[in-house]
């Protein structure tokens, strides 16, 4: 068994907590509390293993419970997170896409291909616009700020829910995504893969992205699968 992963006489416990809890709609703080305490046993994601996140409803507006990202993904419990496409302007090929390629180390999608950059929106940020996290983010996987960007900015495109689950891990991750894109405005020479997360980058032209998502031979995280397209000809 895979350490942090509960044994199979919590397997049962878990099932029915997700069903009653339903994502944290039907919950309080002090059953969450209780929760944290009796599972602490269980963590997963231990590299941020008490990094607090505000939960959400099922339109990601933020609601007043709080916890632990281990925990939230433990029992499915709806949080924000920031979706960053980011583009390059290619004097040849036009519009490319940067992806990121997923570190072998990381708990879920290990060595799969993603968007260029996605984090969660912790409580030391809890604004409606979300956009202030992904930056945090940028700055922290690829080494970019704003500065970088054209315009120096990010452009919001949608947000939505999101469910997915990896039961032989007891990893249920439901989230609200924020989808941002936004520009490279030079070279890639201030790329940094300082936080270890990312272990190289992918170069797809906007004409090809269609062809990627429907291929079946390198392995997409779901935030690629499911963003990239709400980005396609914006």
């Amino acid at each position: 068994m895979k350490a942090g992963a509960p044994d199979q006489e919590y397997v049962g416990e878990l099932r029915k907590l997700h069903a009653r809890l339903r994502h944290g709609d039907n919950t309080t703080q002090s059953e969450l509390d209780q929760l944290h305490y009796k599972l602490n046993t269980y963590k997963i994601h231990t590299a941020s293993a008490e990094e607090i996140l505000r939960l959400v409803d099922s339109q990601g507006n933020f609601t007043e419970l709080m916890a632990p990202r281990w925990l939230c993904h433990l029992l499915g419990l709806r949080h924000r997170t920031v979706h960053v496409l980011l583009q390059w302007r290619s004097p040849s090929m036009g519009n490319v896409f940067i992806f990121q390629v997923r570190s072998w180390q990381k708990f879920d999608s290990p060595g799969h291909l993603d968007i260029s950059v996605g984090g969660h929106v912790t409580t030391d940020n809890v604004s409606p616009l979300t956009v202030d996290s992904a930056y945090r983010e940028m700055k922290e996987e690829l080494g970019l700020d704003r500065n970088d960007l054209i315009g120096k900015k990010l452009l919001f495109q949608v947000g939505y829910e999101n469910y997915d689950q990896d039961e032989s891990q007891s990893f249920y991750n439901a989230e609200w995504r924020d989808v941002y894109l936004g520009v490279l405005a030079e070279n890639f020479n201030k790329l940094r893969f300082s936080d270890g997360e990312v272990v190289g980058l992918y170069l797809c032209p906007e004409s090809e992205a269609e062809n990627l998502l429907s291929q079946t031979f390198i392995p997409l995280a779901s935030a690629l699968r499911l963003s990239l397209p709400l980005c396609l000809h914006s």
